[in-house]
């Protein structure tokens, strides 16, 4: 990145901040009405993403990133000319996505379009978003909520500028989570399956936690499964080799929100400890949230009151939970994957604040909040830094800080989760004051 993009990149997160703050302030969006806050929304989503993305490559001359013009083009090209997959080039996403990607092309042949595809895709998380929170939570926060997101720098800026393809398991995750709450558990497995064959074997991560809130489990996994084997099948009878992006994946350098990241800086040889530790703890996460709490009697008390505080958490909390403690443990945890469950991230903000018993608690939530979203919208450039950086250099001291830090913050948005979001989920929650972020 040039010194002219990161003064862009870090220009636009500044200015997203800044909408944040204002913007329903300036524009009293408690007392409006639906149409004119409505029409706000969709001129603020206008400029942030249309507007911006034609700025910064064609005012600016931004190209955008390698993902974009040496991943997703030519491998959206490659489909289009009648290649296949995994056979005939190499994919670390799911079969589906790379067809997914080329239908852009056939109205403009240009990579931007791809990222324009992402755009769409945001806008219909943001649609179904405001949605799902208008049954979660009262109109004010709601509004509240719907607003962040539109400036909401890990959904914003990963799109226009880093060119991420998050976007899409972020709709198929809130879409899920809409049918879960309406119980309409098949389509929401159905909803789940297409996630996964439309993205990344990443996908199967958050569906994990999605899958546990349904009231039948066992039918939910067999739907979603079904539905994956249905799209999987033409490239199975090919013979051709579904599990290439795992093996694509197997010993990727560490990268992200984690300590592994410090660890390889240290030249500390990790090996497999970060993916058992991944597998270990999120699986005995996922095992205790099942388990009914009279069948944990011989557990020791720690499990128990774990186990407890997870059997009342609200379903947004949880899938945070599971999504946040991923980030922090797994080997390659690209901030950019946060932008798959920030409906959920920035909802459970909202019950935060509402929850808050004093002035101080709430200021503290805040701070928390802010700087976690500030070092997860800049760490992937600090670590590019970090890779270009001599050991125990200014540079390489300083990135291994933030990192450190972006660690701590994200655990103890977790445990604030856990603590003060043990509120139940046997009915819709409604709040009787704007909860404020």
């Amino acid at each position: 990145m040039t010194g002219v993009a990161l003064l862009l990149y870090l220009g636009l997160v500044a200015a997203s901040f800044l909408a944040m703050f204002l913007g329903p302030v300036i524009l009293r969006i408690d007392d409006i009405s639906e149409k004119q806050f409505l029409g706000w929304l969709v001129l603020s989503f206008f400029v942030t993403t249309i507007v911006s993305t034609f700025m910064l490559y064609g005012l600016f001359g931004y190209l955008g990133t390698g993902d974009l013009i040496n991943v997703f083009y030519p491998q959206a090209t490659s489909v289009l000319q009648g290649f296949v997959p995994y056979r005939d080039f190499p994919t670390s996403y799911s079969p589906g996505f790379v067809y997914l990607i080329a239908l852009p092309l056939l109205v403009w042949n240009d990579p931007l379009s791809i990222n324009m595809m992402f755009v769409g895709f945001d806008f219909l998380a943001l649609v179904v978003g405001y949605k799902y929170a208008k049954r979660k939570l009262s109109t004010p926060d709601s509004r509240l909520y719907v607003w962040f997101y539109v400036f909401l720098p890990l959904s914003w800026l990963f799109i226009v500028f880093w060119n991420q393809d998050e976007a899409i398991a972020c709709f198929f995750l809130i879409l899920s989570a809409t049918f879960v709450l309406s119980r309409r558990e098949n389509l929401a497995s159905f909803t789940l399956g297409l996630g996964f064959f439309f993205t990344k074997f990443l996908f199967a991560v958050w569906m994990a936690p999605m899958l546990a809130l349904f009231h039948k489990q066992v039918r939910g996994i067999l739907v979603t499964a079904c539905t994956i084997l249905t799209g999987y099948v033409p490239f199975l009878l090919a013979g051709v080799d579904v599990l290439m992006p795992v093996r694509i994946e197997v010993g990727s350098t560490a990268i992200g929100a984690n300590l592994w990241v410090i660890f390889e800086a240290f030249e500390i040889n990790t090996g497999l400890v970060p993916s058992l530790m991944t597998i270990v703890v999120l699986g005995a996460l996922w095992v205790l949230y099942l388990l009914p709490l009279s069948m944990q009697k011989r557990a020791g008390s720690v499990f128990i009151r774990i186990s407890s505080a997870l059997h009342h958490i609200t379903n947004e909390g949880w899938l945070v939970v599971f999504g946040l403690l991923f980030l922090v443990l797994s080997k390659k945890s690209l901030t950019f994957y946060a932008l798959s469950f920030a409906p959920f991230l920035l909802l459970s903000q909202i019950q935060l604040m509402r929850g808050a018993s004093t002035r101080r608690s709430r200021l503290a939530l805040q701070l928390q909040f802010y700087i976690m979203l500030t070092l997860l919208s800049v760490l992937y450039y600090a670590e590019l830094a970090l890779f270009a950086a001599a050991p125990m250099s200014v540079t390489w001291v300083a990135v291994i800080c933030i990192v450190l830090i972006t660690v701590c913050v994200q655990l103890s948005f977790v445990y604030s989760i856990i603590k003060l979001l043990s509120t139940g989920e046997s009915a819709p929650m409604v709040a009787q004051e704007d909860a404020g972020i």
